[in-house]
C-alpha cells in the first residue's frame, strides 16, 4: 500500500514537472543563454534564428513526452511494468534532449534559472527531481518484512 502511494506522488510529479516545462515556451522570455552572443548579456533563444530558435520547442516535447507516458506509468500496478515504461520515457527523454544543439541542457536550464528568472523551468527541475526520487523509492521500497 504504502509503494502504491510512492508511485502515485511520483506519477503526480511528473505530471507536474510536464505542464511547468509546457508553459516555459508560452511566456514571452522563455529561455535564455548567458553570454553567448555577447559578453555579460543574456541570449533570448526568441532573438536566435535557424536552428537554434527551436530548442524552445524540444524542451516542450520534452513535456509533452512527459504527459504522454504518464497514464502508462499510471496503470502500472507492477514494479516490472513500471520499469519498462520508465526506461522507454528515459530513452525518449534522453533522445529529444540529445537533439539540442545551441547549448547544453544544463547550461540552458542555469542559465535561464539564474540569469532570467525563468520560474517554470524551476518549477520542472523541482517536479522531474521528486519524479525521479519516488520512482526509485517505488522500484527499491521492500514490502516484505523478512529480509
Amino acid at each position: 500500500m504504502l509503494s502504491q502511494f510512492f508511485r502515485i506522488i511520483a506519477i503526480l510529479s511528473l505530471a507536474f514537472a510536464s505542464l511547468c516545462i509546457l508553459k516555459v515556451e508560452d511566456t514571452g522570455t522563455n529561455l535564455c543563454i548567458y553570454e553567448y552572443l555577447q559578453p555579460q548579456k543574456a541570449t533570448y533563444f526568441n532573438e536566435l534564428f535557424g536552428t537554434s530558435s527551436d530548442d524552445p520547442t524540444l524542451l516542450s516535447t520534452v513535456g509533452i513526452v512527459g504527459i504522454f507516458f504518464f497514464f502508462p506509468l499510471l496503470l502500472s500496478f507492477r514494479r516490472a511494468w513500471y520499469v519498462v515504461i520508465l526506461w522507454l520515457y528515459a530513452i525518449f527523454q534522453l533522445i529529444i534532449i540529445l537533439m539540442i544543439e545551441t547549448a547544453s541542457i544544463s547550461k540552458i536550464i542555469y542559465d535561464s534559472i539564474v540569469y532570467c528568472h525563468n520560474g517554470w523551468l524551476f518549477a520542472w527541475g523541482i517536479g522531474q527531481s521528486i519524479f525521479i526520487v519516488f520512482s526509485f523509492v517505488y522500484i527499491f521500497y521492500r514490502t516484505e518484512t523478512n529480509g
